[in-house]
């Protein structure tokens, strides 16, 4: 969410749009009821599950009337999109997790939204049980 609105805020800033000017503001109240979320006692708190969604929510569906005024002005945009369309996956995870109570599939699971390609790695070893990358083999010979 918070690279959806930072890069959203500088297109808009770029291409006179407005609707963007609080983009710290909103930063900081995600922040905040997430870390709402996070910290509670009770981390399955539907209330505090149902603000952080629900603040989630309004700001998905202002990016999205952002995204179609772009459009309109046929401004490059991918970036965007590709932020919009992860912060729809996430919300959409976590409100199956938390709220529904949902397990979610491995396949569906996501770990670095800047390195798509990023694996989980069971390391079965002691103290490190499980890595995040990619399992790299590296073989040598006589030559």
């Amino acid at each position: 969410m918070r690279c959806l609105i930072r890069t959203l805020h500088r297109a808009c800033e770029e291409h006179g749009l407005k609707g963007w000017r609080k983009a710290v503001y909103w930063i900081h109240a995600l922040k905040q009821a997430f870390n709402r979320v996070r910290t509670h006692r009770q981390w399955r708190d539907d209330k505090q599950v149902g603000k952080y969604v629900k603040t989630c929510r309004f700001l998905i569906a202002r990016a999205e009337r952002s995204v179609r005024e772009l459009e309109e002005k046929d401004v490059e945009h991918g970036e965007v999109l590709r932020y919009l369309a992860d912060a729809q996956r996430q919300i959409d995870q976590v409100d199956r997790r938390l709220l529904k109570g949902e397990v979610i599939p491995h396949d569906e699971k996501v770990f670095s939204i800047h390195e798509p390609h990023t694996r989980w790695n069971n390391k079965g070893k002691a103290g490190v049980i499980a890595e995040l990358g990619l399992p790299v083999c590296v073989l040598e010979d006589q030559h």
